[in-house]
C-alpha cells in the first residue's frame, strides 16, 4: 500500500482527451458491437471476444441493430481482412484494412487486433489490450514484483530477491520496470530490462531510494531519497550523474507523479513536529516552471498515492473518508471538481491509470484480504483481477499496482 510506504518513510526519517467525450450527450453506456468472424480457430475467436469484453469500451451483442459490426475474415498467411461497419452498414472512417498478425504469438494476436479496432473507432489513446499491470505480490510470506496482462492472464514473476520488493514503475517506453528492494541496511532502486531480463542499480544512495516516477520525455525520473536525516524529492537523470533536489524542508515528501507535459509534479507531503509526530499527509502541486509549490486542497483531509493520467489529464488518489480510504479523481486545474469513484467497504488504495485514461487499477483491502481491482471511471464498474491456483488465491496479498504506458 502506498500509504504504508509513506509511513515507512516517516519512520526512516527520524494531449489529451477525456474519456467522457466519446459519449454523445453524456450517455453513460457503451456502444454495442457484433462480431462476425470467418476462418478463425475456435480458440482465437473466443480470445477476441474475451478481449472485447475485458477492454471495457464495447458491449458485445448478437443483434443486427448493434452500433457496430466487426467482420474478420482469415485470408491466410497471417493476414486478416477487417471491416468495421456502423449501424447503417457503412464502413467507418479507416474501417476497412488488412491486419497482419504473422509476426505475433500467443495472446498478442487478439491484443493487437482489438487495440487496432479501438484506435479506429475512438482514438489511438483508447488502446488498452496490449498493456500490462505490474504489482507487488505476497506469496509464502515474501513480497516480489509480478506482471500480468490487463485481462488477468500471463502472470510473470519479475524479481526473486526473497526480500521486500515494492513500488513497481514502468519506463515511458515500457522496456524497463523499476522497483525498490529493501535490504538489511538500505532500500535501493533497481531497474530491469524486460527484454534481456538484466537488472541494474538505478539509485543506491545511503538510506532510502524509493518511488520512481519517470518524466514523459523518458530521460529523467523523480524519486524520494532520505539524505541528511530528511526525506525529500529529487530528480535524477537516466543512466547519468548529477541530479538535484526538488524539496529541502523538514517535511516528508513521497510518491511524485508527473503532469503529461512534464512541467508539474503532484506529490504527498506531511510535516513532522519536534516530538516526532507526523501530520496527516496531503496532496501538493509543484510548478517546476514557476518554481513554486502549494497544497491542492484546504479541507485538511488526508489524500495519498496520486497518479496523473497522460491521456485524460485527471489525477486519481486515495482519500480518507471516515474510517476507510476511498478512490477519488479530480481535474488538477480545478481541485473542487473532485469526485469519489468508489466507496464500497474496505480501503481502496494505490490507483494507477490505464493508458486509455478511462480505467484504473487499484488494491482493495477488505477484512485482511488485499486484491487488485480494475475500475471503469465512466461506468463506475469494478472487476477483480482473480489469480487462482488449484481453486485457491495464488497470492496472500496483491498491492501497489502500476499500469504500463501506451504501447
Amino acid at each position: 500500500m502506498k500509504k504504508t510506504i509513506f509511513f515507512i518513510l516517516c519512520l526512516m526519517s527520524v494531449s489529451s482527451i477525456s474519456a467522457q467525450d466519446i459519449y454523445a450527450q453524456g450517455q453513460k453506456k457503451n456502444p454495442t458491437i457484433r462480431l462476425q468472424m470467418t476462418g478463425l480457430s475456435a480458440a482465437l475467436s473466443q480470445n477476441i471476444q474475451r478481449n472485447f469484453q475485458s477492454c471495457g469500451w464495447f458491449t458485445l451483442s448478437k443483434s443486427p441493430a448493434a452500433n457496430y459490426t466487426l467482420k474478420i475474415n482469415n485470408q491466410g498467411a497471417g493476414k486478416l481482412a477487417i471491416r468495421i461497419l456502423d449501424s447503417s452498414g457503412r464502413a467507418v472512417e479507416k474501417g476497412s484494412y488488412t491486419h497482419n498478425v504473422s509476426s505475433l504469438k500467443g495472446d498478442w494476436v487478439q491484443h493487437r487486433l482489438v487495440d487496432e479496432v479501438l484506435s479506429r473507432v475512438y482514438s489511438k489513446k483508447s488502446k488498452i489490450c496490449a498493456s500490462r499491470i505490474a504489482f507487488c505480490g505476497l506469496r509464502n510470506g515474501i513480497k516480489e514484483i509480478y506482471t500480468v496482462d490487463f485481462s488477468g492472464r500471463n502472470l510473470k514473476k519479475i524479481t526473486n530477491y526473497r526480500s521486500l520488493s515494492v513500488e513497481p514503475a514502468w519506463s515511458v517506453d515500457n522496456r524497463y520496470l523499476s522497483y525498490t528492494v529493501y535490504g538489511r541496511q538500505n532500500a535501493n532502486l533497481v531497474q530491469m530490462d524486460l527484454s534481456t531480463r538484466r537488472h541494474r542499480l538505478l539509485s543506491h544512495f545511503s538510506g532510502l531510494n524509493s518511488g520512481a516516477s519517470f518524466h514523459p520525455n523518458g530521460k529523467k525520473y523523480a524519486l524520494t531519497l532520505s539524505r541528511d536525516s530528511k526525506v525529500d524529492l529529487f530528480v535524477m537523470p537516466i543512466g547519468g550523474k548529477g541530479g538535484y533536489a526538488l524539496t529541502g524542508d523538514n517535511n516528508i515528501e513521497a510518491t511524485p507523479s508527473w503532469s503529461p507535459d512534464g512541467n508539474k509534479l503532484c506529490y504527498v507531503s506531511a510535516s513532522m513536529g519536534s516530538n516526532g509526530k507526523v501530520s496527516s499527509p496531503r496532496l501538493y502541486m509543484m510548478d517546476l516552471v514557476k518554481k513554486r509549490a502549494g497544497r491542492m486542497f484546504r479541507d485538511g483531509v488526508e489524500r495519498v498515492s496520486p497518479d496523473w493520467s497522460r491521456t485524460s489529464n485527471l489525477i486519481a488518489y486515495s482519500k480518507r473518508y471516515g474510517r476507510q480510504y476511498v478512490l477519488a479523481v479530480c481535474d488538477p486545474a480545478n481541485p473542487s471538481s473532485e469526485k469519489i469513484l468508489v466507496k464500497d467497504a474496505g480501503d481502496w488504495e494505490a490507483p494507477s491509470w490505464a493508458p486509455d485514461g478511462r480505467h484504473l487499477v487499484c488494491s482493495r483491502n477488505l477484512n485482511g484480504r488485499q486484491t487488485l481491482f480494475v475500475i471503469d471511471t465512466v461506468l463506475k464498474k469494478k472487476k477483480e483481477i482473480r489469480l487462482n491456483s488449484g481453486g485457491k488465491p495464488y497470492f496472500q496479498k496483491m498491492s501497489l499496482p502500476a499500469w504500463s504506458n501506451l504501447d
